[in-house]
């Protein structure tokens, strides 16, 4: 169910940061993401995941961090890590915790971070324009027999669910192996529980995809579920 690493375009090195104590107390905090994932290119750093202070989560880009390779068995680690780091941040801006705590707090999403960011980000070339309106799965439409096609042709990059974001407007299209894509190459914003909302519904779609593959009877459950977070 991993993306195929024959169809990448590019690859890069990974980075990520996290906001120092100074910066926190600082009166510029807003100004600058609280953690940022992203990829070095051309000697730049390149930002693919940032979470900011205020609430909300930039995704930058088809070059985002759901389109990578992973070596681990766990290769949903990485969206893990994101959404633990989500709920810390929300702590973290609804307490008035001291310079201590602040500085345990980020050690431990250091460490988690390091554990799941990829040393690798590939990027994928992808200049298919895609049609609403043969999406299978939307707010308004449940088309199941076209999304088993899709499935069962085993066609990684045709998307197979719609969701549109409240907060940007902007359409995010996830791929049967859960892969999440943007609808152009501009940023898009959400917040945190948008963001979460997203994330899930992209596991689903894998299970899904997961379950349908292996011929197991409770498929339509999570197709079901999908539909519940559009």
């Amino acid at each position: 169910m991993k993306v195929p690493i024959e169809n990448a375009d590019k690859f890069f090195k990974s980075y990520f940061d996290i906001m120092d104590y100074k910066e926190f107390i600082s009166d510029n905090k807003l100004l600058k993401p609280f953690i940022v994932i992203g990829h070095i290119d051309d000697g730049y750093c390149k930002p693919d995941i940032s979470i900011w202070l205020d609430g909300h989560v930039n995704i930058h880009s088809n070059l985002s961090m759901f389109n990578i390779w992973a070596s681990s068995d766990d290769w949903r680690a990485l969206e893990k890590s994101i959404v633990s780091a989500i709920h810390v941040t929300k702590y973290i801006t609804d307490n008035n915790i001291d310079k201590f705590s602040y500085i345990s707090i980020t050690h431990m999403l250091n460490n988690q971070l390091k554990q799941s960011v990829p040393d690798i980000i590939l990027s994928y070339k992808y200049d298919t324009i895609i049609d609403d309106k043969t999406i299978p799965i939307t707010k308004n439409k449940c088309d199941k027999k076209t999304l088993e096609k899709i499935i069962s042709k085993d066609s990684r990059w045709e998307p197979v669910v719609m969701m549109k974001s409240n907060i940007s407007k902007k359409s995010f299209y996830i791929l049967p192996y859960g892969g999440i894509m943007l609808s152009d190459n501009n940023p898009a914003s959400v917040n945190f529980d948008e963001f979460i909302k997203l994330i899930t519904l992209a596991n689903t779609v894998l299970l899904h995809t997961a379950t349908y593959r292996y011929n197991l009877n409770y498929h339509d459950y999570y197709i079901d579920e999908a539909i519940k977070l559009i």
